[in-house]
């Protein structure tokens, strides 16, 4: 039987390729993880974990009027754009170590250089020059932001880049509708930043519950967020005073930037799996099976967070990694092969924020379990933010139904937080009967 240098390598250091390299590594398997940038991959270094810092300093505006009329004395409200980067910083480098320190207290071996796959159970360590061997390989190595090819697309920015501006933008246009364009919107304007969202598509949130989508509309315009649909950029200009979105509709709006959330790629040109034939789809993610693996067999690829379509019923909601790096050491590790099958999640919970917090678990009304869904919709007012200023809000409920009266799942937009929609989840699965505890599964916290 031929030895290897490892019975695990994963190759990236986010959510997905950590938890499986820890979780293996506890077991006792001969387990090396690497990674070429920063441990904690796209949600902990330009993810979930930032973002949530930028909501909770976009509320904190409202939040202190809100104190006035609540008896409390607030001086002047001042906001300093670098005092929140800096101390984001200070906490993403903190988890960050958490991530890798993790796994060599489990007993792993991490690696902090670029890998690349040479052969089925080779792995080059690019940093250090030489390779080693392992049983499988894991490619847990998510993905970018992706920027159609338009004329001035180098002067647009990106998720990634909107965490380490320099400065507030007095006006920014976000292009795209999906959970990270929308999140965004809110957290600028939250900032006071003037936002203005394009979307090519006839209404935001593709996937989400049509009732959800209308309301959430409703609300972000207002608060004072433009949202124009039916619209995408031609082209960027650069002008005396900033930049200039030019749309297929022939209009112009000037603007200070332009940020992309129109999509991600996954991050797997380069790693040599192309030279050895590992079929990938046509935007480069890895094509498995539903045991996770590619067509040579030996190496399985998890979700990460940037590669929420390998396991996330509803690709629209926020990923989620740990699923499937669980199934993997189950599978894998304590089997000794992938002998199960691909979980089917359909109790996923969500939760979108922007201004108004979107949260929901299960499939939406024309996913659940293709078959006949009844949506009850249940409208009435928010309790008043304020004492002398009630809320012109309302709050939208939405339970996604069979037609047998078995409740599949709940959707809603208020200000609760996301947290109760997972106990709600397993309230669901017990009433329903129509999933395992197991395939449950909570909105990625950015926790390892």
């Amino acid at each position: 039987m031929r030895k290897f240098d490892y019975d695990l390598f994963v190759i990236g250091g986010g959510s997905g390729g950590v938890r499986s390299a820890r979780l293996a590594a506890g077991l006792g398997v001969r387990t090396a993880i690497a990674e070429e940038y920063r441990f904690g991959g796209t949600c902990v270094i330009r993810g979930c974990v930032p973002k949530k810092l930028f909501v909770y300093a976009s509320e904190f505006g409202r939040a202190i009027d809100d104190a006035r009329a609540y008896g409390w004395s607030v001086g002047e409200k001042r906001f300093d754009w670098k005092t929140l980067v800096a101390n984001k910083d200070a906490e993403i480098a903190r988890i960050s170590k958490v991530y890798s320190d993790g796994v060599e207290a489990a007993g792993g071996t991490v690696i902090h250089s670029r890998a690349v796959v040479m052969d089925p159970h080779t792995v080059r360590i690019v940093g250090e020059g030489r390779t080693v061997t392992a049983e499988r390989i894991l490619i847990a190595t998510g993905g970018h932001p992706f920027i159609p090819d338009i004329p001035g697309k180098e002067l647009a920015i990106t998720s990634n880049e909107a965490f380490h501006l320099e400065e507030l933008p007095r006006k920014i246009v976000i292009v795209g509708a999906g959970y990270i364009a929308v999140e965004f919107a809110g957290i600028f304007y939250g900032l006071g930043v003037e936002v203005e969202l394009l979307y090519r598509g006839g209404e935001i949130l593709r996937g989400f519950d049509h009732d959800l989508r209308d309301r959430l509309t409703v609300n972000m315009k207002a608060q004072g967020i433009a949202i124009t649909c039916n619209t995408e950029p031609a082209a960027i200009e650069t002008t005396r005073t900033g930049l200039m979105v030019v749309t297929n509709r022939d209009a112009r709006i000037a603007c200070d930037a332009v940020m992309f959330a129109t999509g991600r790629r996954p991050n797997t040109v380069g790693l040599g799996l192309q030279k050895l034939g590992v079929q990938c789809g046509w935007n480069g993610r890895i094509m498995v099976n539903d045991f996770y693996q590619n067509n040579f067999g030996a190496t399985a690829v998890p979700a990460d967070p940037a590669q929420q379509h390998i396991v996330v019923v509803d690709p629209h909601a926020e990923p989620i990694p740990e699923p499937v790096d669980r199934l993997f050491e189950v599978r894998v590790v304590e089997r000794g092969q992938c002998a199960a099958h691909l979980a089917d999640h359909v109790v996923v919970v969500m939760a979108v924020r922007s201004g108004r917090l979107v949260t929901g678990l299960g499939p939406a009304e024309i996913q659940a379990l293709d078959q006949p869904v009844l949506g009850e919709r249940i409208e009435g007012a928010v309790d008043a933010r304020t004492p002398d200023a009630p809320s012109p809000l309302t709050q939208r409920t939405l339970d996604v139904m069979r037609a047998d009266g078995a409740r599949l799942g709940r959707k809603q937009v208020d200000d609760l937080v996301p947290r109760p929609a997972a106990t709600m989840a397993r309230v669901l699965e017990h009433r329903a009967r129509v999933h395992t505890p197991a395939g449950i599964v909570d909105r990625h916290t950015g926790t390892p």
